[in-house]
C-alpha cells in the first residue's frame, strides 16, 4: 500500500472543526446512501464531524452506540449528508431583527446608517 493513503477501516478524527465565534457551526441535512440513494433520516451536528448515531434527529435503534458511524438502514452502505444547510439559532435571528430595527430607527430620524 502506498504512503499517504489511509488504511481501510481506520477512522480519522478531525482535530480542528470550522468555528463560528468559538463554536463549531451546526449543519442539518438528509442522511442518504451512496449505493441505493435511500434517505435514512435527518442529521444535525458540527460541520465536518463524522456522521454518528448521536446526531440523528429520529430515534436510533435500541442498543446502538451513540459514537457508531451511520450506515444505510436498507443496504448497510456508506452514507453522506445531502442538502446540508447551516442551522440558524433563535438567538442569532433575534440579534438580526434588533439590528434591522435599529437601522430603521436611524433612517426614520433622517440620519444615515452606513
Amino acid at each position: 500500500m502506498g504512503a499517504g493513503f489511509p488504511r481501510y477501516g481506520r477512522q480519522r478524527r478531525l482535530s480542528i472543526l470550522p468555528t463560528n465565534g468559538g463554536r463549531a457551526m451546526l449543519v442539518i441535512g438528509d442522511v442518504a446512501c451512496l449505493h441505493c440513494g435511500f434517505v435514512s433520516g435527518r442529521w444535525m451536528g458540527p460541520k465536518g464531524a463524522p456522521l454518528t448515531v448521536a446526531g440523528l434527529r429520529n430515534q436510533p435503534a435500541e442498543g446502538e452506540s451513540q459514537d457508531e458511524l451511520i450506515r444505510c438502514v436498507r443496504c448497510a452502505g456508506p452514507v453522506f449528508l445531502d442538502d446540508a444547510s447551516p442551522v440558524s439559532t433563535s438567538h442569532r435571528l433575534r440579534r438580526i431583527q434588533r439590528m434591522r430595527e435599529q437601522l430603521a430607527a436611524i433612517d426614520a430620524e433622517g440620519g444615515r446608517a452606513a
